[in-house]
C-alpha cells in the first residue's frame, strides 16, 4: 500500500481535505481493531496459562 503512495505522490498530495479525513479516519479504525485483536490475543493466552 505504502508502494503505491511513492509512486504516485501527486495524485496523493492532490487529494482534498474531506478525503484525507476519510483517509485517517480509516486508517485509525483499522489501527484500532488490530491493538483490540493483539489485546484479545494476550488476554486469551493468559487465560488459557491460568487454567493449564
Amino acid at each position: 500500500m505504502i508502494i503505491i503512495f511513492l509512486l504516485r505522490p501527486p495524485a496523493f498530495l492532490s487529494m482534498r481535505l474531506g478525503d484525507l479525513l476519510t483517509f485517517i479516519n480509516l486508517l485509525v479504525s483499522v489501527i484500532y481493531l488490530i491493538i483490540d485483536n493483539i489485546k484479545r490475543i494476550i488476554l486469551t493466552e493468559k487465560k488459557e496459562d491460568i487454567y493449564s
